[in-house]
């Protein structure tokens, strides 16, 4: 029971046959935390975001703060976002986890896939 995370997306969306290509280097991470009746946002909350496999950073709009993990509150709507920067070299996935405390289902994972290959 609690608050739990209802939608967990990236912008622009990335699959293994899409990944982000140059010239973009960010993906917008976001989630919608509701609580248990899944239509009433949760507004404060702390999502707590961190890379659990591969690299990359995660980066905390308006503030100069690097690194995994990375914390952002719920605004009125109940969404909380950061920006990804996959690496400039190479190519690969990484797996983006967001976490709410304080419940059983708040906890998501997503994978953005990034290359330096131009298409």
């Amino acid at each position: 029971m609690g608050n739990r995370i209802l939608t967990f997306i990236e912008d622009p969306e990335t699959n293994s046959n899409t990944p982000l290509t140059p010239p973009w280097f960010n993906v917008i991470i976001s989630v919608k935390v509701t609580t248990d009746d899944l239509t009433s946002p949760v507004v404060g909350d702390t999502v707590t975001f961190s890379i659990i496999v591969v690299t990359g950073t995660l980066i905390k709009p308006m503030l100069v703060t690097f690194g995994s993990p990375i914390t952002a509150k719920t605004d009125t709507n109940g969404k909380a976002w950061i920006l990804f920067t996959r690496p400039s070299t190479g190519s690969d996935d990484t797996v983006v986890r967001a976490q709410i405390p304080g419940t059983t289902n708040g906890d998501a994972a997503r994978i953005v896939y990034w290359t330096d290959v131009t298409p």
